[in-house]
Formats: structure tokens, sequence, C-alpha cells
């Protein structure tokens, strides 16, 4: 991160550590007894896989759009996510501190 501003959850839980009181630090970042739920939370949050991104973008032809259900299928998703951007790059951390 150096002198650039965070860019991401890791790097804002960087800073706030170092300017933070360790009692308030600990508080925000902390959860209630065991901290089981806290921990639970976190392990879901990263079990979520969207699509695991088996294509960029909607296929013209069916038949390609129709194997990529079937692909998933077979993988076991429960569901397909069909998200609609604007034809404008993503937020990607790596371009912003390389600016």
């Amino acid at each position: 991160m150096e002198n650039n501003l965070p860019v991401n959850i890791r790097e804002y839980q960087e800073l706030a550590k170092k300017a933070l009181p360790k009692m308030h630090y600990d508080y925000i970042n902390g959860g209630a007894e065991d901290e089981y739920t806290l921990r639970d939370n976190i392990a879901a949050y990263g079990r979520i896989l969207y699509c695991s991104h088996l294509s960029n973008s909607v296929h013209k032809r069916r038949d390609v759009s129709a194997t990529l259900v079937r692909r998933a299928e077979r993988l076991g998703f429960k569901a397909i996510v069909l998200t609609v951007d604007t034809p404008v790059l993503g937020r990607r951390e790596a371009d912003i501190r390389n600016k």
C-alpha cells in the first residue's frame, strides 16, 4: 500500500489498526463471545461464487449460452446471475495502484 490510498477492506483494516486506540479497533473488528458468528460470516462470504465467471457476456449464439448453463448445472451451481454493466472498465485494484 505504501503512500497510496487503500483500495480494499484489508488495507482499510491495516490503517484502522494503526490509527485507532487498541480498545476501539478491537471493538469494531471483533465479535461477541468466542466470535463464532464473526468467523462464520467471514467464511460464508468467502464461499460465495458468482456463476464462477463462466462467461463475461451473454452469447448471441443460444447454443453457446445453453452449454454454459449445462456446465454450471454439472458443477452444482444453484443459481445463475446475469449482471448488466455499463461499457466502462471495472474498478481494478492493481490499476488504481498503478494510476
